[in-house]
């Protein structure tokens, strides 16, 4: 049985050189590499967006699997993301992780 993601993406990337989710990692930005990496796993994505949530949203446009959801507390810490995104977990069964990357 498949389960559901869910991708943490609420942050400010304030150690990031950059906004995070759009890092070019191998030619494509590093929320798309975590996306492509949870695909065969999982039935639908959920990723939580707050601080430029548009730019988080724009990156998944183009995949069906893909809802963005947006935390309004995310200044509250990860916690509140992870508590929106299991709100809208749909299977029996669910990951959770964040796109993150090591500079």
């Amino acid at each position: 049985m498949k389960a559901d993601g869910i991708i943490l993406s609420a942050g400010f990337s304030a150690r990031a050189e950059g906004f995070k989710p759009e890092l070019d990692i191998a030619g494509k930005p590093l929320l798309m590499r975590t996306v492509e990496s949870m695909l065969n796993f999982c039935e639908t994505i959920i990723v939580v967006g707050g601080h430029e949530f548009e730019r988080v949203a724009r990156i998944l446009e183009n995949i069906p699997q893909c809802t963005a959801v947006k935390n309004e507390n995310f200044r509250a810490g990860m916690f509140s993301s992870v508590k929106t995104g299991v709100k809208e977990v749909k299977a029996e069964r669910f990951l959770c992780c964040r796109a993150t990357s090591r500079q």
